[in-house]
């Protein structure tokens, strides 16, 4: 794409460059420089799908998840397979004291993804938080079956177990059934 482009805001650098300093500013944590950057690069309709995602990001990481939870619904407008970036979506919706509706958006990604560890996990938590003790187990029962010990969420998933004082695939041989969604 040429500097030249109308569609670049930034007509200094071309949009891939413009991204990768936004990246290096947010590395750097120079937040300012890469918001003004991110907003001058998503703005109208055609803007770019990377920089809308950055942006999103961005908001997160500033504590602003109204916004963020915007551009992440405007990313994927543009990309509805994302999966973990819808399950960045529910992040920021449960940021915003939206439980309900972050828990029906991760069933969206373990819709697209049933394995998905960071859903199964902040679904259990989720339900748990909602007093579904049994709902948070079923999830915890995927997650078990699909991690490795090791790995984050599955050592978390198993603390989340303890504290529901569940049984899981780890104590017990009875199966408990998969988590519906």
């Amino acid at each position: 794409m040429s500097s030249q482009d109308a569609s670049n805001p930034t007509p200094e650098f071309e949009i891939d460059e413009s991204l990768a300093l936004a990246r290096q500013e947010i590395e750097a944590r120079q937040f300012a420089a890469a918001l003004g950057r991110l907003k001058a690069l998503t703005q109208g309709p055609d803007a770019n799908p990377h920089a809308i995602l950055m942006l999103a990001r961005l908001h997160g990481q500033l504590g602003l998840p109204a916004r963020a939870q915007a551009g992440f619904e405007r990313y994927l407008a543009l990309e509805s397979t994302a999966v973990h970036e819808r399950f960045e979506l529910g992040v920021a919706q449960l940021e915003q004291g939206q439980p309900e509706s972050a828990l029906q958006t991760w069933c969206q990604v373990l819709d697209q993804s049933p394995a998905y560890p960071p859903a199964l996990y902040f679904s259990a938590v989720a339900h748990a938080q909602f007093q579904r003790p049994q709902e948070a187990l079923q999830a915890l029962q995927v997650l078990f079956q699909t991690t490795a010990p090791g790995n984050m969420y599955h050592e978390r998933g198993l603390e989340l177990a303890q504290r529901l004082g569940g049984q899981t695939a780890h104590s017990t041989s009875q199966p408990i059934e998969p988590a519906r969604h």
